[in-house]
């Protein structure tokens, strides 16, 4: 048996912590657990390792958000770090420090809040498809005042 090593940063009782599970090719519901969603999105790619974050953490009434520094705005849920390997980037073992990943992620829910979506349409173009319509939607966070902290 082939242990994986996660970091686990879980927002709702401020905490970061490791762990190792067993995590077969082609089966992602040991992340799904860890993670306490069913659908997760895989958010950044940086050093070797991926963040995924529960796909729907904003849909749900006053998520939980952390910021992390390699990604410019608020995560809510769960977030699960991996590492990954080769072109198609496999999902391996985490090697970044638990030390580095505290250092660089904040709590943020007592100080920011999800307040909406801001979407906007444009046409861009890209390198395989060409010119295309593109739909971007950009979550909106304002600072909480103190009587959304009661």
């Amino acid at each position: 048996m082939s242990l994986t090593r996660v970091i686990i940063i879980d927002p709702y009782n401020e905490i970061i912590t490791e762990k190792e599970i067993e995590l077969k090719l082609n089966d992602l519901k040991p992340l799904y657990k860890l993670a306490k969603c069913d659908c997760f999105s895989f958010v950044y790619s940086i050093k070797d390792h991926f963040l995924l974050v529960d796909d729907n953490g904003l849909l749900i009434n006053d998520p939980v958000l952390f910021l992390h520094r390699s990604y410019p705005q608020p995560l809510a849920g769960i977030g699960i770090i991996l590492g990954k390997e080769g072109e198609e980037g496999d999902l391996t073992s985490a090697t970044v420090s638990l030390k580095e990943v505290k250092r660089d992620t904040a709590f943020v829910s007592k100080i920011l809040k999800f307040t909406g979506v801001k979407m906007s349409e444009g046409d861009t173009d890209h390198p395989i498809f060409g010119k295309m319509h593109t739909i971007t939607n950009t979550p909106i966070f304002e600072e909480r005042k103190d009587e959304d902290n009661a």
